[in-house]
């Protein structure tokens, strides 16, 4: 079985993409494949962001690394990772 996502499932993953201004997401390894299972197949993203400018590099730098925590960040309501403007 290979991924398979709903409409509002892309919707919310299109929104995310424009907030926190990804470039290009690319998803490869078992998603793509007949032996993904969802119950214990992860999922393998290569994320491009938008140029970044040297300032804001450490902000950027935290929102890659939370999208690894996003499904418990979510699950929690937690904002630990994220990279909030607070302009």
């Amino acid at each position: 079985m290979s991924l398979s996502l709903a409409q509002p499932e892309l919707d919310a993953i299109t929104a995310a993409c424009r907030k926190h201004q990804v470039l290009r997401m690319h998803l490869f390894g078992s998603a793509l494949r007949d032996d993904f299972d969802p119950s214990r197949s992860d999922l393998d993203l290569l994320v491009e962001f938008q140029q970044i400018e040297p300032e804001d590099l450490s902000c950027a730098i935290n929102r890659s690394r939370v999208v690894s925590r996003a499904e418990k960040a979510t699950a929690t309501g937690s904002r630990s990772g994220w990279c909030w403007n607070s302009q």
